[in-house]
């Protein structure tokens, strides 16, 4: 079945001031969008990624009278794995291959671009696009990020920022900052060296990169094994929204696990960036500071999100918290101005979820899939509280032996497959949607677990 979005709520969002103006949206009204019950402005609603409205025409009284208005089916067979943005009445959203702008009372397609490969595609699924001054950006597959014009779809400009041939492609949404689109690749699981960066909005030119996986010579960098002649392949990668504090000008990135995932030993220390909340400056990509969450993380706990950021009153002072959630099923509130951690609870299932993992198999929750995935959280100013997606996820996990010959063996063994990753989407699972394996070029010195399939709820992470 083709990738589809049904239209109710969102229909009842995006039909409030009628179609308009196609992406148009200003800085200003990017800056105010939590305040903004009309438009939906960023994959998470607002920079501080509090996905609330205060539209309360839906309520618990009336939710169960909800019905269908309308539908769009996308012309390829690709999972969905975004927030539609809404601006002005229209509604733009994607998939791996194409970009479509609709009205958003009717489903009427507006436009509607397609994207056509021209390097390879290291995997492939797609979160979100981001809008501003006319133009609608997105990143590719393939490692491209494009730009369209917001009125009619067509290319305005396209550039590869990450090749493929290293293992890279892009998954994230951008988040666009005055002329500054802010965007980095994914590709941990491919053995691929995180960074993000800042792009020119007018024509895609590059003007920052920072490495979440510091190179030789830079902070951080002492945190791994010096000794080893493969730094370029150590993960850090990103496939999660950020967050932008707009007041302090810092940008929230998210940083992902590092690799191999499960096998430690062959990169002792705490592995910085690597599942860390990293603040840097927009406009400069400068760290400022940045939160380990996991340090020498071997069991693929990425931290996902930065997001919601929220104000409320602690110990009766005004407060500036951010919420930090990942695949270890922990959530930590953060004070932006210390960096203390005020509390942490967990909100999945948690087993074995710290300490290293022994030669046998051990049960470990959350597992591969769990914890917080690609969805981010939201927080309700009004109520003073946070809402999370939990997947209780498990696994058994073991490392696989090392030694001479581990190459040829994992090549053999997997034919350059390392995940199980379901096929149907997550309205299917609760129905024994079905597994396959995924070509999957890894470089040979990763070492891969031996995992045993308990439970899956929730989309798979990539």
């Amino acid at each position: 079945m083709r990738a589809a979005f049904v239209f109710g709520c969102v229909a009842a969002l995006s039909a409030v001031i009628g179609a308009g103006d196609a992406a148009g949206q200003t800085q200003a009204e990017l800056n105010n969008a939590a305040k903004d019950s009309a438009n939906w402005l960023y994959v998470d609603h607002d920079y501080r990624g509090q996905r609330y409205t205060p539209l309360d025409q839906i309520t618990a009284k009336n939710a169960a009278d909800l019905a269908q208005i309308c539908s769009y089916r996308f012309p390829e067979k690709m999972p969905g794995q975004m927030a539609p943005i809404v601006y002005d009445g229209i509604l733009y959203a994607a998939t791996a291959h194409y970009t479509v702008a609709l009205d958003g009372a009717s489903c009427k397609v507006v436009w509607q671009s397609e994207w056509k490969p021209r390097d390879h595609e290291t995997f492939i699924t797609q979160r979100g696009v981001a809008i501003k001054d006319g133009k609608v950006v997105r990143g590719t597959a393939d490692g491209y990020l494009l730009a369209l014009d917001g009125n009619t779809g067509k290319e305005l400009w396209s550039r590869q920022i990450a090749k493929p041939s290293e293992g890279y492609f892009i998954s994230m949404p951008p988040l666009i900052y005055d002329d500054l689109v802010l965007i980095g690749p994914a590709g941990s699981e491919f053995a691929a060296k995180g960074w993000v960066g800042a792009f020119r909005l007018t024509d895609g030119e590059p003007v920052w990169k920072f490495n979440t996986v510091p190179g030789p010579g830079e902070p951080g960098a002492e945190t791994w094994d010096p000794d080893t002649n493969t730094p370029k392949h150590w993960g850090g990668n990103l496939w999660t929204p950020m967050s932008l504090d707009v007041e302090k000008g810092l940008l929230h990135v998210p940083v992902g696990n590092p690799a191999p995932d499960f096998y430690g030993k062959i990169r002792p220390g705490e592995n910085l960036y690597t599942n860390a909340i990293v603040g840097l400056d927009v406009r400069t990509g400068k760290l400022a500071w940045y939160y380990q969450a996991v340090p020498h993380d071997v069991r693929d706990y990425d931290l996902t999100h930065v997001a919601p950021v929220f104000t409320t009153t602690v110990g009766g002072q005004q407060r500036t918290l951010i919420t930090l959630t990942g695949k270890d099923g922990l959530l930590r509130v953060l004070d932006r101005d210390t960096r203390k951690v005020l509390y942490s609870v967990p909100f999945t299932t948690r087993e074995n979820a710290t300490g290293p993992l022994g030669t046998s198999f051990t049960h470990v929750c959350p597992g591969l899939l769990g914890g917080h995935e690609w969805n981010g959280a939201a927080y309700n100013p009004q109520l003073g509280t946070l809402f999370v997606p939990a997947t209780d996820w498990c696994n058994q996990i073991r490392p696989m032996g090392q030694g001479a010959g581990l190459a040829d063996r994992v090549r053999r063994r997997h034919r350059h497959a390392a995940l199980a990753i379901p096929v149907r989407q997550a309205d299917d699972r609760r129905r024994g949607g079905h597994w396959r394996r995924r070509g999957l070029r890894r470089r040979a010195h990763r070492r891969l677990p031996r995992v045993r399939r308990q439970e899956r709820q929730g989309p798979p992470q990539a």
